[in-house]
């Protein structure tokens, strides 16, 4: 049941990480860059809004640079507490939290 139930934590978290990239390659197309800062994005989808992405269970940051970024969501509490799982412009996943391998693309 506990595993099953730290599987949902990380799909939210990875719908999560995606709602940010579609919102960075909206901000990208139209700014021809991205952005580390999620009220700029918030602008462009509201769901993006850090206020909106973070839960008691994920706190999310933003690293950019001229052509990429990557968006990551760390374990707040619980027995994966300080994992990560992380997604890149193209959508790869990565990260320390055991779970991620069941979501990456094969």
């Amino acid at each position: 049941f506990m595993k099953a139930m730290e599987r949902a934590r990380v799909s939210a978290a990875i719908e999560r990480l995606g709602i940010v990239r579609k919102a960075e390659g909206i901000y990208h197309t139209l700014y021809s860059e991205y952005t580390s800062d999620f009220d700029n994005l918030a602008n462009e989808v509201p769901e993006a809004a850090s206020n909106r992405l973070d839960s008691p269970d994920w706190n999310f940051t933003l690293s950019c640079g001229t052509d990429t970024f990557t968006v990551t969501a760390t374990k707040q509490r619980g027995s994966y507490s300080s994992d990560t799982i992380t997604m890149n412009q193209d959508g790869e996943l990565d990260g320390t939290h055991p779970l991620i391998n069941a979501f990456k693309k094969k």
